[in-house]
């Protein structure tokens, strides 16, 4: 991690982006949501959690900062994706309560069924229709109403490339190291009235002092081991490091990438995807292992690192990481769910069809609007997810996030996009944890992983409050990262058309470079024996 140049840190550390993630996670609610009548309906079984929820609201509402209420028109979501799907939030956080009193005997594909529920329901943006679009409207020219846009959805078991390490970069060390111990060693002026503010307990100060202590004893011993390495020790250890990771779900921005070719797009995209019809890969499918097994995960992996070692001129392999290698993913896309056709779809009693005619006519009518497996199209991470069973302890899966984060945020540095964060979910049963991390315009990525959000699906109050951030995640920080990625999208094109090498992000890419380097500087021992013979 802090070869990446990552710096742990606790929220209230820095007050800019302290102010944008309160934006993103803060609990809000409907200013006109006073009593049940003001709430959408839910299915008789969940009524009892809707009025749980209202009165956690009411007792929120009596903690000063500890709810925003805002007007209905000025609601930071789309309040009709919370309201169409309004039974999910409950039925999901009533299943998850049922699991919590058999925790110990719950595995972890048991309590991913209540969190990929909400995230597949709630990361969402709809797309305005064209009154002139007929591919948007029904038929007799009514029209569909709006969509769900489809370059902004989640996608389960992303296979993510893993980024270069900055150690070996020379020069820079000692400036860098000293630079990381005051980041690593900063504390918020105002972080006892910070944490007063949000209703933390007194143990509160007493646990972030310990983890502050943690990463500063961390930092210490990793700069110890450092300082005693040498450049070969420290090219030899990069053969041990995992080159992807395999995260449980990635919520992306998905952009297009004109006249660019699966060919020069290669191995530069943060998600490795299954090669498409189109590639020449595809005519050794016969020959390569069966479908989904470790062994195949193997296959793949080895043949991206002999094309990168081909890339570098060299016939060397890269090191095949048996610990996390990268594994082949289905490449699976979505298109509008059936579950949130808007009301707007429904046909009168004059006009009934038969749900296979319904069907068909929805998916002729947005068939523009799916995704196909396009090499030319390039995602951008804004979540990622990484689930666990219930333990009582965050620690299982915090190195697994801090990787997925400090990889998507180098991506996005790669892309030409800087100072944009990426939000990660960590769970433990049904608790979720928020950290994110933002690399900043210097070099150094601020991990926010202290003092963060933290909330509790089994509860009604904690499944809204996902829900919401679900939606602000899908709506407004992809829209932010969609305006930033069209300043320097061409700038990007340009560079994978040109001379530009944008694949060197990856450690794969640093691996294969520094072995040609050292085939092309280093002759062969049997090449120097010949030559001091010849020369005595």
């Amino acid at each position: 991690m802090f070869d990446r140049r990552v710096i742990p840190q606790s929220l209230p550390c820095d007050l800019e982006f302290r102010e944008e993630y309160s934006a993103t996670t803060g609990f809000i609610w409907p200013e006109s949501w006073h009593v049940r009548e003001d709430l959408p309906p839910v299915d008789a079984a969940l009524e009892p959690c809707v009025q749980e929820l209202l009165e956690s609201v009411a007792t929120l509402k009596m903690q000063p900062g500890a709810i925003k209420c805002i007007p209905v028109k000025e609601f930071p979501v789309d309040l009709r994706i919370l309201e169409q799907s309004f039974s999910g939030i409950f039925q999901a956080s009533r299943r998850s309560r049922e699991k919590k009193e058999f925790q110990e005997s719950m595995y972890e594909a048991a309590w991913r069924h209540d969190h990929d529920r909400l995230l597949f329901d709630f990361f969402i943006r709809l797309i305005q229709q064209r009154m002139d679009d007929t591919a948007h409207s029904l038929t007799g020219g009514k029209p569909t109403g709006h969509l769900e846009d489809p370059l902004a959805r989640p996608t389960l078991e992303a296979t993510l490339r893993f980024p270069m390490s900055d150690s070996l970069q020379k020069g820079i060390e000692q400036q860098s190291q000293r630079s990381m111990r005051r980041l690593i060693n900063r504390e918020a002026e105002d972080l006892d009235d910070w944490v007063c503010r949000r209703g933390s307990s007194p143990d509160t100060y007493i646990e972030e002092d310990e983890n502050a202590s943690y990463v500063n004893s961390q930092w210490l011993a990793w700069r110890r081991e450092t300082v005693a390495e040498t450049e070969a020790k420290m090219i030899s250890k990069l053969g041990q490091f995992p080159s992807t990771g395999r995260c449980d779900a990635l919520g992306r921005l998905v952009v297009e990438l004109p006249n660019v070719s699966p060919a020069v797009l290669s191995h530069f995209p943060l998600v490795v995807r299954a090669a498409t019809n189109n590639d020449a890969e595809v005519r050794k499918e016969n020959k390569a292992p069966r479908s989904g097994s470790r062994a195949q995960a193997k296959h793949v992996h080895k043949s991206q690192s002999e094309d990168l070692a081909k890339v570098a001129g060299s016939s060397l392999t890269i090191p095949d990481d048996s610990d996390a290698p990268g594994r082949k993913t289905t490449g699976t896309r979505y298109t509008m769910l059936s579950s949130s056709i808007p009301s707007s779809m429904q046909w009168s009693n004059a006009e009934k069809m038969t749900s296979m005619e319904s069907m068909d006519i929805l998916t002729r009518k947005t068939q523009r609007l799916q995704i196909e497996p396009d090499a030319t199209r390039l995602e951008l991470p804004i979540l990622t997810v990484e689930y666990k069973k219930a333990s009582n302890s965050m620690m299982k899966g915090t190195n697994q996030v801090r990787m997925y984060l400090t990889a998507s945020v180098k991506f996005l540095q790669a892309v030409g996009i800087t100072n944009i964060p990426v939000y990660g979910v960590q769970t433990d049963g049904p608790v979720v944890v928020l950290p994110a991390a933002v690399l900043q315009d210097d070099n150094f990525v601020y991990l926010f992983e202290r003092l963060v959000e933290r909330l509790d699906i089994s509860t009604p109050l904690g499944a809204w409050h996902y829900a919401t951030i679900l939606c602000r995640l899908a709506q407004n920080h992809a829209e932010v990262l969609e305006k930033r990625f069209e300043e320097v999208g061409e700038k990007l094109v340009a560079s994978l058309l040109g001379e530009g090498n944008r694949e060197g992000w990856t450690i794969d890419h640093q691996i294969a470079m520094l072995k040609a380097e050292k085939r092309g500087k280093s002759p062969p021992r049997e090449k120097l024996r010949k030559q001091k013979s010849e020369a005595n």
